[in-house]
């Protein structure tokens, strides 16, 4: 009789520790989510100014940035193998006044039309489309331009595409894995 209440205390015992250990990991997992999400909020929060220092030296050929807002957010999984996650970057950039012009002036260039707004607050793969707390930066009644050569003249990137204003003084930066430039 010894023995079976042994055996019964032994079998409640380990019945415990593994309900706990369901649970601790099972908290854990919703701390990991919650740290997640929260991260993926920071990411799509609009940013200003052109902090960190990597941004500010990638963009410093467009000139004098009077105001920055910008959004980075990440896929989470990296292109290359094994590689790190790829880093959208989408910004307004208003230039010191007759900067676009400075920019534009001897390139050709053509009329282009921005990205939609992106309308579902929770979709992170939409690149090609533009936050929508961004898209409050944009200059209304804008006329965009483009120009290819410009482009990958003053912005290093796996991708970059940049739109200007000239009304506005205000330029449409999207890039992905935007490369800080070798300082001398």
């Amino acid at each position: 009789m010894r023995r079976r209440a042994f055996v019964g205390m032994c079998v409640g015992v380990v019945g415990a520790l593994a309900t706990g250990l369901v649970w601790s990991v099972r908290s854990a997992e919703a701390e990991v989510e919650t740290e997640a999400e929260a991260a993926e909020t920071a990411e799509r929060k609009v940013q200003t100014g052109l902090e960190p220092p990597k941004l500010r030296r990638s963009l410093e050929k467009l000139g004098p940035v009077a105001t920055a807002h910008w959004v980075e957010e990440s896929t989470g999984t990296g292109s290359r193998a094994p590689g790190p996650s790829d880093f959208f970057l989408q910004a307004f950039l208003t230039l010191a006044p007759g900067g676009v012009a400075r920019l534009l002036d001897g390139h050709q260039t053509t009329a282009v039309s921005l990205p939609p707004v992106r309308t579902a607050a929770e979709a992170m793969n939409h690149w090609d489309e533009i936050p929508a707390a961004l898209a409050a930066y944009a200059p209304s009644g804008a006329s965009w331009v483009g120009s290819e050569v410009l482009t990958s003249n003053l912005v290093r990137a796996g991708d970059a595409t940049l739109c200007f204003d000239r009304a506005s003084d205000t330029v449409y930066l999207k890039t992905i894995n935007l490369h800080v430039p070798d300082v001398s």
